[in-house]
């Protein structure tokens, strides 16, 4: 299974993340990618492995489409991109769910940090 193979090789775990962000704004593939999404729930429920792989996966996949729109560019910024006062200052004020906002500021920091 791709999950166990994720589990044990971090290429294979960064492998699969990087496909699923390549397939997430693609609208030919929706119907798939939300059946293989629904498998992995279903295989976490039935505690066919461990829930914190899928969980982290699902996370990831998660925030990765959150942030791969030109609304998340304005919402969150971009990599490399020094946005002016103007539109940062906006940021402060704007309503996250707690549990994205923790997604996010991990994610910005990585960001930073490239």
């Amino acid at each position: 299974m791709m999950l166990a193979a994720a589990e044990q090789k971090e290429d294979i775990k960064e492998a699969l993340l990087d496909g699923w962000n390549a397939t997430s704004a693609d609208t030919r593939v929706e119907a798939e990618c939300l059946q293989l999404l629904t498998a992995w729930a279903e295989a976490r429920k039935a505690a066919d492995m461990p829930t914190e792989l899928p969980t982290d996966l699902l996370n990831q996949i998660m925030l990765g489409h959150l942030v791969a729109s030109p609304v998340a560019a304005l919402i969150f910024g971009e990599p490399g991109v020094a946005d002016g006062e103007a539109v940062i200052d906006p940021r402060k004020d704007l309503r996250r769910p707690p549990m994205l906002s923790s997604l996010i500021t991990t994610h910005e920091r990585a960001s930073a940090e490239s």
